[in-house]
């Protein structure tokens, strides 16, 4: 960056001397010097007709004029640039903070369907557990029969069947002596 700064003052310095050579005022290799000089501390075009008149004479006021249009074009050309930089880094941020965002909210679905599967596995669970016993199967037997559009009252009759026939299972008929 900084030899680009130099580049630049070594061009305004030649733009200078080369304009002095063109109005017949250039003496030595001070007066650029000086004029840079002037540039640098941001003396305004009146000051500067008053600091050269001594050397410039009836060019003054055309050379100061001439010098305030390159150094406004620099000055243009450079707050662009800087502008356009601004966008575009405001635009990768902008991008970024959206990606950033997307990445997000996909992380948080994965988390609801991680939550999702863990309920379904520890129902599942239940169920395989209750399947042991034979009332929790019919329990659920029941309630998937409910889910498929059963009618109340046969699952109702159907469970009334199967406890009666575990009782006639159970029951041992005693003779008596």
């Amino acid at each position: 960056m900084d030899n680009l700064g130099t580049e630049v003052s070594n061009k305004i310095r030649s733009a200078i001397k080369a304009k002095l050579i063109e109005l017949d005022a250039y003496v030595d290799d001070e007066l650029p010097d000086y004029i840079m000089v002037m540039v640098a501390n941001d003396r305004n075009k009146e000051q500067m007709d008053e600091d050269l008149g001594l050397f410039l004479n009836d060019n003054t006021n055309a050379f100061t004029t001439w010098l305030h249009n390159v150094l406004d074009k620099l000055r243009k050309v450079t707050l662009d640039e800087v502008a356009k930089k601004e966008s575009t880094t405001k635009k990768k941020k902008k991008k970024e903070t959206k990606e950033a965002k997307k990445k997000e909210k996909e992380k948080e679905k994965e988390k609801k369907k991680a939550k999702l599967k863990e309920k379904k596995l520890k129902k599942s669970e239940k169920v395989e557990l209750s399947s042991k016993s034979k009332p929790s199967t019919q329990t659920v037997n029941n309630e998937e029969e409910k889910e498929e559009g059963y009618d109340a009252e046969a699952i109702l009759k159907k469970a009334v069947k199967s406890s009666a026939k575990s009782l006639k299972v159970g029951t041992v008929k005693k003779s008596t002596p």
